[in-house]
């Protein structure tokens, strides 16, 4: 799961950056932000959002920075698309179903009755055969 974020998350970053046509003599860092609404303590931030920054620090070599906003400094969990948009944020942990009706394909999941029980919506299938 974690390398699953990982990737989503450096992909996202990757296809964000490519929008972006930079001077290499006009800017030698690049400096992004990277807003969430949850607290610096929150599991995700900590396991996620913090070593995903250090690992873009580390690859380009220091070349581009992310500073992370989190606890809704930027925007609340209902406008991070819209501060992503307006650009606000560069990059943002969005919950689609937070926004319903915005992104209408992942909407889909969150219809109910698709999984017989809570863990079932969060594990693939595949880990639960036995059931």
């Amino acid at each position: 799961m974690k390398k699953l974020l990982l990737g989503i998350l450096i992909c996202t970053f990757l296809v964000g950056s490519s929008l972006f046509v930079v001077d290499k003599a006009a800017c030698e860092t690049i400096n992004l932000k990277f807003a969430h609404f949850m607290s610096p303590k929150h599991i995700r931030h900590q396991k996620s959002f913090a070593p995903f920054c250090e690992k873009v620090d580390e690859i380009t070599g220091g070349k581009v920075k992310i500073k992370i906003y989190p606890a809704r400094q930027l925007a609340g969990p209902k406008q991070l698309a819209d501060a992503i948009k307006t650009g606000i944020t560069d990059i943002g942990f969005v919950i689609p179903s937070y926004t319903t009706g915005r992104f209408p394909r992942t909407s889909a999941l969150d219809l109910p009755f698709l999984f017989d029980t809570g863990v079932k919506a969060h594990v693939s299938d595949k880990a639960h055969e036995d059931d």
